[in-house]
């Protein structure tokens, strides 16, 4: 139904944009307790960043005086407030909403799982002389696959082909006869945490604009397998819906959490999608993403004249009295989301001099050289480093060089770590032959993650060996509470600082954070700290595999094989390379990747290439149902790719009938109609 489809849409825009950030940042400053501290290892911007837009294009505001999806915007770049207004909420409080919260954001855990690379390469760089386009989206690898190839013919309205999602009625990422696109997510934050004031007289009042007024209640129901309904309330302020009921609250508790989020409002992408499956040039395609207003998403754009572009489109929200990186207290309308960053002046960059654009869910442009701020979290930026790395090295670009770009396993991370552990090894290190070996497998590892090598293994467990040396001290954090005897609880491990901030230790190799304060007889340096990290990888390696190291091997340990969402099939895959790389497979067991892979010709859109991770049939029983899943699946060595399937692409409904006169392409007859 109608309903069904911008459900599904809703739901998509939520597991890429509905976070709880503010909380766990507020989490780690008040546990730190040290500003300094904790912006030198949680900044919101990382280091080493290669930005999506380095060559700003604005378009017109006579043409596009709003915001995406009609919004309004805020014409002036100087006029917001991004002070540091921190609201202050109770600890345990704090603490027990992001242990509950976790399971009710997220209840398939498939949040973090969602990012993509896209690229588009101008003529002037290819072997064709024409665009190519590259797209891969990362989102759960599951069966049936979340996405499936669609080709969509109307004569004298469109002709489009490339995937969709089921229920949707265009096709999300792919090209037509005149342009391609694809996308990946934008990764900017849209969820803000607003404490409203509660009337400590009456709780379903409270305190805005010098009032109070009362929570509007909405009466909401959950219909059970069983046919009976649970009903229930959720309150709701100016900012939003509050969360926090989800805890146990003292009934005069003097505050509630509110969540303000972009995509609470209309959402306009389903006509954003439509209008582009159409457009025709590179108008067009501002006319059609000028209505993608949510989630946020990075569209790499190439047509048949010769133009690439990447605008980072989607509503983002000017906030005033606050940055949005924390909770806040607004207690009138002078402090909030006051309006939107204009659709033309969105990070936007037109045939940059470079010759191409991409993205990999970086940070979108550079703070110092834009006017609004923007605030992630975005991903540590390695995938980012090594697309951009890998597109300057060649000016005579072919499909096959991106096809190899699509599955490049270099891990960044290891290229500009693993240098410092060898140089620490050879001034520190002990007379141990079993460290020497691992040493010595290290320096002749290219810092490919490849299934047949070793040093992929040992780069697994030193990395995080290393962090666990370097900032294990933050897990024993414990401040004393103002009024209570309680102390804060310790910090996970999944909140030590970000690996870009552990390569910037590594390489100016002149920080105090490496001095362990546990050991005071003792000051270690960079150099100690690298070298214990190494001997405790190498003894964990020997505990969890043994001294026979052919079974350190890294396709023993890293694998991929693809379930069925309600567990009726598995379909078998094995070992598989990649990591924190353009080909992302993290972790031990992959369980997101790339759900579909594209490398589109604009010289000749039927020359172009594509593949999804299992079938065309959502129905375990058909013969499509995951017979796509070895060419995604194998690794030619030969050629340095995985493979793929030739584009049928036609240029009508009859061309297309007169190839598929046995009925092969498709799994059953279509109908199709002509218009009325």
């Amino acid at each position: 139904s109608k309903l069904d489809m911008f459900l599904g849409a809703s739901f998509i825009t939520w597991s890429l944009t509905g976070d709880f950030d503010d909380l766990e940042r507020l989490w780690l400053k008040e546990n730190i307790n040290n500003d300094t501290m904790y912006q030198e290892l949680y900044p919101d911007v990382m280091p080493y960043q290669s930005y999506i837009v380095k060559e700003q294009t604005n378009l017109s505001l006579t043409d596009y005086p709003d915001a995406p999806g009609g919004y309004p915007a805020n014409l002036s770049l100087n006029s917001q407030s991004i002070s540091e207004n921190i609201a202050n909420i109770e600890r345990m409080k704090l603490k027990n909403l992001l242990e509950q919260l976790i399971p009710v954001v997220d209840p398939l855990g498939l949040k973090g799982t969602f990012g993509s690379n896209n690229w588009a390469v101008s003529g002037s760089r290819t072997v064709t002389g024409s665009p190519m386009l590259c797209n891969d989206a990362h989102m759960p690898i599951v069966a049936p696959n979340l996405v499936y190839e669609a080709h969509m013919s109307v004569p004298g309205v469109m002709n489009v082909m490339g995937v969709t999602l089921p229920g949707m009625p265009s096709v999300e990422a792919g090209f037509n006869d005149y342009i391609a696109w694809g996308f990946t997510n934008g990764g900017l934050d849209v969820l803000d945490i607003f404490v409203e004031q509660v009337n400590p007289d009456n709780s379903s009042e409270y305190f805005y604009n010098g009032e109070y007024r009362p929570f509007e209640i909405i009466d909401e129901s959950i219909r059970t397998k069983g046919g009976t309904e649970i009903h229930f309330e959720v309150k709701k302020s100016v900012h939003g819906p509050l969360i926090d009921s989800i805890i146990s609250e003292e009934p005069s508790s003097p505050m509630c959490l509110a969540m303000n989020w972009t995509g609470n409002s209309v959402s306009h992408l389903i006509i954003a999608a439509t209008k582009l499956n159409k457009a025709q040039n590179i108008n067009d395609y501002y006319d059609s993403i000028y209505w993608w207003d949510n989630p946020v998403f990075n569209f790499a754009y190439a047509d048949e004249l010769g133009n690439v572009a990447m605008t980072v489109c989607g509503r983002i929200p000017i906030r005033n009295g606050y940055n949005g990186m924390y909770p806040v207290t607004a207690l009138n309308d002078s402090v909030g989301m006051v309006s939107n960053v204009p659709y033309a002046f969105l990070p936007r960059e037109v045939n940059p001099s470079r010759g191409y654009v991409s993205s990999a869910n970086q940070r979108s442009i550079d703070p110092n050289q834009y006017g609004y701020p923007l605030v992630g979290p975005y991903v540590d930026g390695y995938r980012g480093r090594r697309i951009n790395e890998f597109l300057e090295l060649d000016d005579e670009i072919s499909m096959e060089d991106l096809m190899q770009l699509q599955a490049d396993a270099i891990e960044i991370r290891a290229r500009s770590m693993v240098p410092g552990v060898l140089s620490a090894w050879e001034n520190l290190g002990t007379q141990n032959t079993t460290v020497e070996m691992v040493v010595d497998w290290l320096k002749d590892w290219d810092y490919e993650m490849d299934t047949d090598l070793k040093a992929p293994t040992i780069w697994m467990h030193l990395y995080d060996a290393i962090r666990t040396e370097t900032f294990e001290e933050l897990q024993h954090l414990e401040n004393q509470l103002d009024s209570s005897d309680r102390k804060s609880v310790s910090l996970p491990s999944r909140v030590y600082p970000r690996a870009p901030i552990l390569e910037q230790l590594i390489l100016e190799n002149n920080s105090a954070y490496f001095d362990d304060t546990r050991t005071a007889d003792i000051k270690e340096t960079r150099n100690h700290i690298l070298v214990r990290a190494l001997e405790l990888a190498v003894d964990e390696m020997y505990l969890l595999y043994g001294s026979d190291t052919s079974n350190w091997t890294y396709g023993i340990h890293h694998t991929v094989n693809v379930e069925h969402i309600a567990g009726l099939t598995t379909t078998e895959g094995g070992p598989i390379r990649g990591q924190h790389t353009v080909f992302p497979a993290y972790g031990w067991e992959m369980s997101s990747g790339p759900v579909l892979r594209h490398v589109i010709n604009l010289q000749n859109p039927g020359n172009s290439r594509n593949v999804i991770p299992g079938g065309q049939s959502g129905n375990p029983f058909s013969d499509h149902f995951d017979d796509l899943f070895q060419l995604w699946y194998e690794f030619d060595e030969e050629s340095g790719h995985y493979h793929y399937q030739e584009i049928y692409y036609y240029s009508d409904v009859t061309s297309f009938e007169v190839a598929d006169s046995e009925g092969t392409l498709i799994e059953k007859k279509i109908t199709l109609l002509s218009q009325t």
